[in-house]
């Protein structure tokens, strides 16, 4: 039984992922009320969110955890579900294995990546996401997440570290720096500082990509 506020808020928070969309309720001077997956009434706590993003009542929001609350990030999509003329709204996008997505984005040792995605069930090679100069794992300016055979390898700069966890199911991946959480386990790589050389891309053998947030 649900006694008082403070048992409400935490009993939404702790099912809710790290990174996650919300819908926004109402804002507010000292910030924005949520309404959480799963939820039909907004929370009465008021989470900080970017000024940038422009947020108003009923907008999808990205949120992210942040010590111990959450920030509403971006907005996905505006309170009158319209988008520009030519674009069509997708749950989803789907890859039969040869597509990829060059996002124009180039990373640094110190970028952030939110990532929602499943992998194709028939993959033995491709890759989340990647971004390097040469095709060794090795690779001094390498920034990847390859999937191998029934394993995930993650490269920051010339290090690598395998998952030891493994599963075909929608994944949410946070790459922090030079830290990866994925399968539900924490990957750590040495730190270093480095800019890289080429854009981020974004390829072969994923089945779907839900969300997708990158931050510098």
């Amino acid at each position: 039984m649900i006694e008082n506020y403070q048992q409400e808020q935490k009993l939404k928070e702790k099912n809710t992922p790290v990174f996650t969309l919300a819908q926004i309720g109402q804002k507010y001077s000292d910030g924005v009320s949520l309404i959480f997956p799963g939820s039909n009434t907004e929370s009465q706590k008021h989470y900080k969110y970017n000024i940038d993003a422009k947020f108003g009542s009923g907008d999808l929001a990205y949120i992210v955890k942040d010590s111990g609350t959450y920030i509403a990030i971006c907005r996905l999509n505006n309170n009158s579900g319209t988008l520009p003329d030519g674009y069509q709204k997708k749950e989803y996008i789907k890859s039969s294995g040869i597509q990829y997505i060059n996002t124009e984005f180039i990373p640094s040792s110190n970028t952030k990546i939110l990532m929602t995605a499943k992998i194709n069930s028939t993959a033995t090679n491709g890759a989340y996401f990647g971004s390097r100069m040469s095709n060794s794992s090795m690779d001094a300016y390498s920034y990847s997440l390859i999937i191998l055979s029934n394993s995930v390898r993650s490269d920051f700069y010339g290090d690598s570290k395998t998952a030891t966890n493994f599963s075909y199911d929608i994944q949410n991946i946070e790459k922090n720096k030079n830290q990866i959480t994925i399968f539900d386990q924490i990957l750590t790589h040495p730190k270093v500082e480095k800019n890289q050389k080429c854009h981020y891309i974004y390829f072969v053998q994923i089945q779907m990509i839900l969300h997708l947030f990158l931050q510098k």
